[in-house]
């Protein structure tokens, strides 16, 4: 539990640190000032609901969300926002409007983030992601893409395992 919890910290510290190398380029941009105290206000509110979770008291069923419904083309424009202040980073979303899925919202945008954080340190320097949804036989289905270099072989047999990664 408490790996996933770290895993979740450090990806919303990651956020925060895209706000902060951004300011400096971007400092005089309205636009980026809105984004950005959006970013911040978001990753406050996760963090203090990361923070409930590791609460012992805090567990019980109300604790992961209530299912509601999400439209996914905006979730995804959200966070992919900050994302897109990042001067070395392309940001494409592209597929049709995806219609509203039933589902706890926070949790999908934590997926959304944690893949979109991957493929941003996947792509290192410069470079390209994607993100498409559309829908297929009654499911959304949502696709990442980025012009990184790939997981290396001998890291697919682990790759899902909590911990592992190619990173230091």
């Amino acid at each position: 539990f408490s790996v996933f919890c770290l895993h979740d910290l450090k990806n919303l510290a990651a956020r925060l640190s895209l706000v902060a190398q951004n300011a400096e380029h971007h400092r005089h941009d309205p636009a980026f000032h809105e984004s950005a105290l959006r970013t911040v206000a978001d990753t406050a509110k996760k963090m203090t609901g990361l923070m409930s979770k590791l609460s012992l008291r805090s567990f019980s069923p109300t604790v992961m969300g209530q299912a509601e419904t999400v439209d996914l083309s905006s979730l995804i424009e959200e966070v992919v926002a900050p994302l897109r202040q990042d001067n070395l980073v392309r940001v494409h979303v592209s597929g049709s409007q995806a219609p509203p899925v039933l589902a706890v919202r926070e949790q999908i945008q934590q997926v959304l983030l944690n893949v979109l954080l991957n493929a941003r340190q996947a792509i290192a320097e410069q470079g390209d992601i994607s993100i498409a949804a559309e829908q297929s036989n009654g499911s959304v289905i949502i696709t990442v893409d980025d012009t990184g270099r790939g997981v290396q072989p001998h890291m697919l047999e682990s790759l899902f395992h909590p911990s592992q990664s190619s990173r230091p």
